[in-house]
């Protein structure tokens, strides 16, 4: 096929799809048509929730013998991660033990260049 050819074949394709699909003004138009109620009950349904959420948490806080008089806190030098166990490998008690291969640390001073022995 030439060009020409094929610009009447693109041309004879979009006049047919133009007969037989809607214009996108009609589109948009039926799909923000019927949206408005719903949208407006949506809003109407969530601001109940909020209001009933509001309502009990303040009568909770509100009651005798509420929320913040059962709240038992936790504390935190006796808590351990369930994962714990984890970190405990196996010869790990041997890592914290070694000494360090027979040198002392209180034979050396510091800024001195010299090394025992010699």
């Amino acid at each position: 096929m030439m060009d020409d050819d094929l610009s009447k074949e693109f041309a004879r394709l979009r006049a047919h799809e133009a007969h037989e699909v809607r214009g996108f003004a009609a589109t948009v138009a039926r799909a923000t048509r019927g949206r408005s109620r719903p949208i407006r009950e949506g809003r109407i349904a969530l601001a109940l929730v909020a209001l009933a959420l509001v309502v009990l948490v303040v009568s909770r806080a509100l009651s005798p013998g509420g929320a913040p008089s059962s709240i038992q806190f936790t504390n935190i030098g006796r808590w351990s991660s369930p994962t714990d166990f984890l970190l405990h490998t196996p010869g790990s008690d041997l890592l914290g033990s070694m000494s360090g291969l027979g040198l002392r640390a209180d034979r050396y001073s510091v800024g001195s260049a010299k090394v025992p022995g010699q």
